[in-house]
Order: C-alpha cells, then structure tokens, then sequence
C-alpha cells in the first residue's frame, strides 16, 4: 500500500471505529459471543495488526472469503463490517487524494487492503473454529475440512464425494 495512504487511513483511525462500530451493532448477533458490546475491546488490537501488515511489501495470498463452518462465528460480522469500513475508507482517501496516484496504485491499494483483512480476518475464524463444538466430527475424531461438510467421512479421515 502507498505510505501516504496508509498515513491517511492511520489519521481517520478514529472515524474507522465509530463507523466499525456502527456498522457491527447493526448485524445479527448470532451466538451470544457475537454481542457488539464483547468484541468492541478487540478493535484497537485488529486495526494495529492490519495496518502492521500494510506497512510489509505485498506477501498475502489472494483473499478468500470468511468461512466458518457452522455460519456461527462471531467473527463473520466483526470482520465484514471492519473490511466494510476500511473500503469505504480508502475509497474516500483515493477521491481526496485523486491527483497524486494512479488508477493502477489505487487498484493495488484496494487489493493489497482487502487480502491483509481476508488473512488476518480468516487466521482468526480458523483459530476460533478450532474449539467450536458445532463443527461436524469425522469418524477419525478429527475435525472435517470446512469446505467438505456436505461430504462423507471415511473412518481414516479422509473424504469421499458428496452425497447429494
């Protein structure tokens, strides 16, 4: 990411947690570890962690969407609405800013902040999918990969096609 825009993000670093904040007391709260109230102490951690990692030269992988596995992860809500606002964000820094970069850097600026938010976003939800007690066992007592819960286990782990 440009300096001089991450530089613009940090300054509006105020304004990001008000709208973050807005923006996640409006989704559904789905477990009761989803309330706004009990995330809003991580905002301040997650926004030095993704600006930390804007400073690096561009190493992420090309971002995924956040998936969890039973769709209950109170992380979903709070990481969409942190991607949402920091889009919104940069958005408004590159029309403020129009003359000093081109369209190639503000397209490399939106990509490079959507991947570090899909990573960091994605670690978490794994992470805190490892302990949840609604994703699916396989036969093996492991856990099943998320993306084949529609598939069947097989007793050494591994999975077979879908049954549907």
């Amino acid at each position: 990411m440009q300096p001089m825009v991450l530089n613009q993000l940090y300054m509006r670093r105020d304004q990001i947690l008000k709208t973050w904040t807005a923006l996640l007391w409006a989704e559904p709260v789905t477990t009761p570890m989803a309330e706004p109230h009990l995330l809003a102490h991580l905002f301040e951690q997650t926004l030095d962690r993704i600006f930390t990692r804007l400073k690096r030269p561009t190493c992420e992988p090309p971002p995924t969407p956040f998936h969890c596995s039973c769709g209950l992860s109170p992380y979903l809500a709070y990481f969409r609405t942190v991607e949402q606002t920091l889009l919104e964000t940069l958005v408004l820094v590159h029309v403020e800013n129009a003359s000093e970069s081109s369209t190639a850097k503000r397209a490399q600026d939106l990509a490079d902040l959507r991947a570090v938010i899909r990573s960091i976003g994605n670690e978490e939800i794994a992470l805190f999918g490892s302990v949840c007690q609604k994703r699916r066992k396989c036969w093996s007592g492991g856990q099943c990969p998320p993306s084949d819960m529609d598939a069947r286990c097989r007793m050494d782990g591994t999975v077979t096609e879908s049954l549907q």
